[in-house]
């Protein structure tokens, strides 16, 4: 009889191991290329907020309830401007409290009234004469003091003090002001933002980039074209903070608004130009030489129409997918064709 392979177990034992082995493998081939790293100026394309250089608090002078509506946050104001007024009238109750209270002060030292009394004491006048000398003599006279020197000193420091000012221009970013509208003398009652010089700070991996200094950069932003200054920092934890600073002169510039910023020069930078079909989700898929793929996140420095630069931590080329498809991950065994 005729043996046949499909007869034997064996054989189906073997032929189901050869396709779970094949399983991880994708049929066809993907295209791949190995872009050389290329080391060039810096350029970078960034979308930045724009965050404010300086804040400063403003302190009420003395303690009390806020009377009408203080600025919230979010309100611009002016350097000067009136954020707040507490109501004073505590401080005038308790002045008046004082005048009631108070020792009527002696009279002031009348001459005339002194020498009655000396003619008094003499017989030469009685005594009726004498009052009508001093009744005539009050007449004109200032009324004595009787007010308190603490509670008055008290009073100016509250008139003084009821309007809670801007120390500068800026947006309010944060109000101490709550639901029973109390405000404590000397704890911070608002903190504004100045609104010029306004500016942005992102990082880089400092193994892609080698920084040499400062740079002149544009910021694209309500369709104008805005110029300003950037400095690099010095590098801390494996990263470069880039600053920029921007004079907003006119305050068209607003706070925590986003912008596209164009960075040129400061030093130099190691990229890959991969096609822009490689990148997918801001990353890229590295294939090893056994076909291994590794899903391997990207900055991107900058687009053109036909590439786009990816900063490269190493000096060393990459197999990269020239156009991953959807279903590629990281952890997959491909077939792949350089080209």
């Amino acid at each position: 009889m005729k043996k046949t392979w499909y007869r034997y177990p064996a054989y189906f034992f073997l032929a189901g191991l050869i396709i779970s082995l094949l399983g991880g493998c994708t049929e066809e081939r993907l295209s791949t290329l190995r872009p050389p790293v290329v080391t060039e100026d810096i350029r970078l394309e960034r979308e930045v907020r724009w965050e404010p250089l300086r804040t400063a608090e403003a302190t009420p002078l003395i303690t009390g309830r806020v009377i009408g509506t203080p600025k919230a946050p979010g309100a611009f104001v002016q350097a000067g401007e009136v954020l707040a007024q507490i109501d004073t009238t505590p401080y005038l109750e308790q002045l008046e409290r004082a005048r009631v209270t108070a020792t009527p002060a002696a009279p002031p030292y009348n001459p005339a009234a002194a020498e009655a009394d000396e003619l008094l004491a003499q017989g030469i006048i009685t005594a009726k004469e004498r009052d009508r000398i001093y009744a005539r003599e009050s007449v004109g006279q200032p009324a004595p003091a009787v007010t308190d020197t603490a509670a008055t000193e008290n009073y100016e420091t509250a008139l003084a003090g009821a309007h809670i000012l801007a120390p500068i221009a800026g947006i309010v970013q944060a109000s101490a002001v709550g639901e029973d509208g109390v405000l404590v003398a000397g704890s911070p009652a608002f903190l504004i933002a100045a609104v010029r010089p306004v500016g942005a700070e992102f990082t880089l991996p400092a193994a892609a980039v080698t920084a040499a200094g400062t740079a002149v950069v544009h910021a694209d932003y309500a369709g104008r074209d805005y110029v300003g200054s950037g400095r690099i920092l010095a590098s801390r934890d494996g990263l470069i903070p880039f600053r920029v600073e921007f004079a907003n002169e006119d305050d068209s510039l607003r706070l925590h608004e986003p912008a596209q910023l164009s960075w040129r020069g400061g030093g130099t930078m190691r990229v890959l130009h991969v096609p822009p079909s490689a990148v997918r989700d801001n990353a890229i898929y590295t294939v090893a030489e056994n076909g291994l793929v590794e899903r391997v996140p990207v900055q991107i420095a900058y687009r053109t129409s036909e590439y786009v630069a990816v900063l490269a931590a190493g000096e060393e080329s990459v197999r990269i997918v020239r156009e991953p498809p959807a279903d590629l991950a990281g952890g997959m065994v491909v077939r792949y064709a350089d080209g």
